[in-house]
């Protein structure tokens, strides 16, 4: 079962994850922790420059250990200002 999780970044750091902006040295951190644990970031608002939305990324992990453990990681970097397991759909 995948675990999705929402981050919210710096706005630098959206900017330029998204290609936006020129990368930032704090990307090369978040792409070695990516490669590290396995998982991608990708933008939930893909191209858009709406500063309140180009901060939200998602990824998926394969369990809630492994989600765990990649919020763990992500909260202790300087760029990112939340993470946590996106809470499940409900119906209308």
């Amino acid at each position: 079962m995948n675990i999705d999780i929402s981050v919210q970044v710096s706005k630098g750091v959206a900017r330029a994850l998204q290609q936006l902006e020129p990368p930032t040295t704090d990307i090369e951190e978040l792409v070695n922790l990516q490669e590290e644990l396995g998982f991608e970031l990708k933008p939930i608002f893909p191209n858009t420059e709406d500063p309140d939305l180009v901060i939200w990324f998602t990824a998926k992990t394969s369990n809630a250990a492994a989600a765990e453990q990649v919020i763990a990681r992500l909260r202790s970097l300087k760029m990112i200002e939340a993470a946590f397991i996106k809470p499940p759909s409900e119906p209308p």
